[in-house]
């Protein structure tokens, strides 16, 4: 009969166990619920100049206490953290891991998500692209890991003496025509108000007919 009583006992004491750590376990709704908190967060980035070096800051935003974020690369948890550029590190993605810090759920990876730092041009901060921005290897984001000096200045004078031989045709445009004006004035007078008269003998014509 005590055998009875222990196992009924130890029957029991499970009947209230096992619920207890049935709730305590992360539920497939609150890992779902997590998720879509994880899927808010938003990541972006600003940048400033040291010299002809960017330091982007990656700011990363919508990270309530339910969750919180590690740069995957090195393992260290952010909220905002400064990038210094390196070759290694434009154009590459920058990994981001975002974990649940519910207790139940506690260091679950929820999701991945990345932000991309760009490809900075040294060649921007130049002279020559600052009078001339519009040159292809001016714009301030672009590799031009392979581009070289040298050729980056045989571009340039190709570039600079395209538009060195449009301005002198257009130029030579407008000198032709105003020497013709000039050796031809008295007519040009002539014939425009000649037209001018026309016109406006055919529109009193019309009114004195209405």
């Amino acid at each position: 009969m005590k055998e009875i009583y222990k196992y009924l006992f130890v029957f029991l004491g499970c009947m209230f166990i096992f619920p207890l750590i049935s709730n305590a376990q992360c539920s497939y709704e609150r890992q779902a619920e997590l998720s879509r908190i994880a899927a808010n967060v938003q990541l972006s980035y600003n940048y400033e100049l040291t010299g002809e070096t960017p330091d982007f800051t990656v700011n990363i935003t919508n990270i309530p206490n339910d969750i919180y974020v590690k740069n995957i690369t090195d393992g260290n948890k952010v909220n905002t953290e400064t990038v210094h550029f390196a070759e290694n590190v434009a154009g590459e993605n920058i990994a981001y891991g975002i974990y649940s810090n519910d207790a139940n759920c506690k260091d679950e990876l929820l999701l991945t998500k990345y932000v991309t730092l760009p490809f900075y041009n040294s060649f921007s901060a130049i002279e020559d692209c600052i009078d001339y921005p519009e040159f292809k290897y001016c714009q301030k984001w672009m590799n031009t890991d392979e581009i070289t000096q040298d050729h980056f200045e045989q571009e340039f004078d190709k570039y600079t003496d395209k538009i060195f031989e449009e301005n002198e045709l257009k130029q030579n445009e407008t000198n032709i025509l105003k020497e013709f004006f000039d050796q031809n004035k008295t007519w040009v007078i002539i014939t425009i108000s000649g037209i001018v008269l026309i016109i406006l003998l055919i529109f009193a014509k019309r009114r004195m007919e209405k």
